[in-house]
C-alpha cells in the first residue's frame, strides 16, 4: 500500500500539497503556490525527479537536526521535510519520498472540492454563457474526464518519454517517412506525431466547449471530469509559421541535457554554443531564419492555430498550446494563470455518475465519436458499440 499526495486551501488562499507515507505520516511538505494548478504541476515534478537522487539536499540545521528539500532542474524547491534527528534518518526518509511519490494518487482537500457539480448539457451550456467575453480575447477548452488531471503534454508524463523525446522523433521519421514529406515545419510533425498518439509537447485546446464537454465524459468510469476554460489575448495567438513557435518546436530535437542560461542580455544569450545548436536545428525548416532568438521564447506556452488540413482538427475546433521549457527542456512551462479562467472555485466538474447521460445529449447535438474522430475505425467502432446496447 502506497502514500497520497494532499492538496489543502490555507485560510490567506494559497494552496500547498502534502506527500503521506502508509501511516498518514508527512514526509514531505511544498511551498505555497497562488493557484491549484500550480500545486498540480510541483506534484506531476515530484513525481518526475524522486528516482534521481541528485534532486535530494540534506541539510543540518541550527539545532542539530536534519532535513532534506526536494529540487527541480532549475534549482527551485519544490518540498520539504519534516526534522530528522539524524544524517541516517534523513537519508530514510529520503528512500521513503522515492517509495511513495512515483505512484502515489492525489487527493484534493480544498474547499473547490464543495463546488456543485454539472449534470446535464443545459446546465453546462448555461455556465459557459455566464462568463464574460471581451472582444480583444477568445476562449478556448480542454476536457478530460478525471479532475485530477495534470495540465501538462503527454511527453511529460513518463521520464522515458521526455529523456527520449528527440529519438522518437527521428525514429517515426525513419519508419513512417512518407508521413511526414510534407509536414514542411517542425510543428506540422508534432502535430502529426500528435494525432497518431505520440508523445509530443503539445496539449489539445478546442474551441469548441461540446467537444471538450465530451472528451470530460469520455470515460464513464467514477471519477469525476472537468472542463478548463481558457481566456488568451488575440495578439498572443500564434499561426503554425511564427518564428516563436519554430524555436519552441524545434526545441523537441534536442538532447535532455539541452539548457540554456536566460538571464544573459541577447547577444550573450545567442552566443551560447545550445543556441547555436538550435538555430541550426530552425534553419532546417527556415533557412532564412536570423540567429537572434528571443530568451523569453524558450520558457514561452504558446497558443498555436494548426493548418486545417487534418478533418480530425477541422471537427474537433483544435488548437493547441505549445510548451516550451525551464533551463532543462525536460521541465515543461507554466501556463500563464492569467489564461485560467475556470478554477478554484470556478472549476467546471463534471459528475461521473451523469457522464452517460450527457454523452447521449451530446449525440442528439451532433457530438460523438463518429463526429469528432471521422477516421473510417472510429466511426465503424461507434456504430458497433451503438447497435451492441439495442
Amino acid at each position: 500500500m502506497l502514500g497520497k499526495f494532499q492538496i489543502t486551501q490555507s485560510k490567506n488562499g494559497t494552496y500547498h500539497f502534502s506527500l503521506l507515507g502508509t501511516k498518514g505520516q508527512v514526509l514531505l511538505v511544498s511551498e505555497s503556490y497562488k493557484h491549484k494548478e500550480s500545486a498540480l504541476n510541483a506534484i506531476s515534478t515530484v513525481k518526475n525527479y524522486v528516482t534521481q537522487e541528485r534532486a535530494f539536499h540534506i541539510t543540518e540545521a541550527s539545532n542539530g537536526g536534519f532535513y532534506f528539500t526536494l529540487k527541480a532542474a532549475n534549482g527551485q524547491v519544490i518540498g520539504q521535510s519534516q526534522m530528522y534527528r539524524s544524517r541516517e534518518s534523513a537519508y530514510r526518509g529520503v528512500a521513503e519520498v522515492i517509495r511513495h511519490a512515483s505512484e502515489s494518487g492525489t487527493q484534493d482537500l480544498s474547499k473547490s472540492t464543495n463546488i456543485e457539480k454539472i449534470g446535464s448539457v443545459t446546465t453546462f451550456l448555461k455556465l459557459i454563457g455566464e462568463i464574460a467575453i471581451d472582444p480583444n480575447f477568445v476562449l478556448f477548452y480542454r476536457g478530460h474526464d478525471d479532475a485530477n488531471y495534470n495540465l501538462a503534454p503527454s511527453v511529460f508524463r513518463e521520464p522515458g518519454w521526455i529523456s527520449n523525446e528527440h529519438v522518437m522523433f527521428h525514429e517515426v521519421v525513419l519508419r513512417c517517412p512518407e508521413e511526414f514529406n510534407s509536414s514542411r515545419s517542425m510543428f506540422n510533425s508534432l502535430v502529426k506525431m500528435q494525432h497518431y498518439s505520440l508523445p509530443t509537447r503539445l496539449l489539445d485546446i478546442t474551441s469548441n466547449p461540446l467537444v471538450a464537454l465530451y472528451f470530460a465524459c469520455a470515460d464513464t468510469t467514477s471519477k469525476d471530469g472537468e472542463v478548463i476554460v481558457f481566456s488568451v489575448k488575440k495578439t498572443d495567438i500564434k499561426y503554425c509559421d511564427s518564428d516563436a513557435v519554430s524555436v519552441v518546436s524545434n526545441i523537441s530535437r534536442m538532447p535532455p541535457e539541452f539548457s540554456v542560461n536566460t538571464k544573459k542580455n541577447l547577444k550573450e544569450f545567442n552566443d551560447q554554443y545550445e543556441v547555436q545548436s538550435l538555430v541550426r536545428e530552425i534553419q532546417r525548416e527556415k533557412p532564412y531564419f536570423e540567429a537572434r532568438v528571443r530568451p523569453e521564447d524558450m520558457g514561452a506556452v504558446l497558443c498555436v492555430k494548426p493548418i486545417l488540413d487534418n478533418p480530425r482538427i477541422i471537427k474537433q475546433g483544435g488548437a493547441f498550446f505549445l510548451f516550451g521549457m525551464g533551463k532543462d527542456k525536460t521541465r515543461p512551462a507554466e501556463i500563464p494563470s492569467e489564461y485560467l479562467i475556470s478554477r478554484d472555485e470556478n472549476r467546471l466538474l463534471i459528475a461521473s455518475q451523469y457522464k452517460k447521460k450527457i454523452l447521449k445529449q451530446l449525440e442528439y447535438l451532433g457530438i460523438s465519436r463518429s463526429s469528432i474522430f471521422p477516421e473510417i475505425e472510429h466511426v465503424a467502432s461507434f456504430i458497433k458499440e451503438s447497435y451492441k446496447e439495442i
